[in-house]
């Protein structure tokens, strides 16, 4: 939606899709309420960029501590003036690092997250976390979040996420051999000619 002159003289694109640039942005603020939805029915931590979201599941054990650190984080992000705002990115500033640089989260931690063990059945894997598969699969029923289930993996310490492959046990990021392949063909076929189209 667009101001037009006046001050209630509106255009409305009825014609966006995820393809053009602008989209991303009109979309980010159906996904940033599916994500804060996640956040409410205690289901976190969730990364999202777009429609690709990343969750991260907590061990039962460690709730009790977990969310009075998110209770701090949220008091100092409040103190630093809760949401900034730098070109296309949001972000909540936390206390400085060792290194002086602040902290910066991608949420403003006003949500505790809760033991969900008891909502839905699980392996005796599953049974050590917070939550699993069909808590956020349940969450997303009620929204009538149109979701991907084909998208859905099994919690693994090396995951694939905006098309990158995540691996935390050797802290290291990859590009996939799909897309790496991908790229050598594109290239071939750029050195092959001496005139590109855009």
């Amino acid at each position: 939606m667009v101001r037009l002159e006046g001050d209630d003289c509106y255009a409305i694109d009825t014609r966006i899709c995820l393809g053009l640039g602008l989209s991303g942005g009109i979309y980010r603020r159906v996904g940033n309420a599916t994500t804060e939805l996640f956040w409410a029915n205690g289901i976190g931590p969730v990364l999202k960029w777009v429609d690709d979201h990343l969750f991260f599941r907590i061990w039962q054990e460690h709730l009790a501590d977990y969310n009075p650190d998110r209770e701090r984080w949220r008091t100092k992000i409040l103190q630093n003036g809760g949401e900034h705002h730098k070109k296309g990115r949001l972000w909540f500033q936390g206390n400085p690092m060792p290194n002086r640089i602040p902290s910066e989260f991608d949420e403003d931690m006003s949500f505790q997250f809760k033991d969900l063990t008891t909502q839905s059945p699980r392996s005796s894997t599953n049974t050590e976390y917070t939550y699993c598969l069909d808590n956020i699969d349940a969450v997303a029923a009620v929204l009538s979040t149109p979701w991907e289930h084909s998208k859905d993996k099994d919690f693994s310490r090396k995951f694939i996420y905006i098309g990158f492959e995540w691996d935390l046990d050797k802290n290291s990021v990859s590009i996939l051999d799909s897309k790496k392949k991908k790229y050598l063909v594109a290239i071939g076929a750029w050195e092959q000619s001496m005139k590109h189209t855009l």
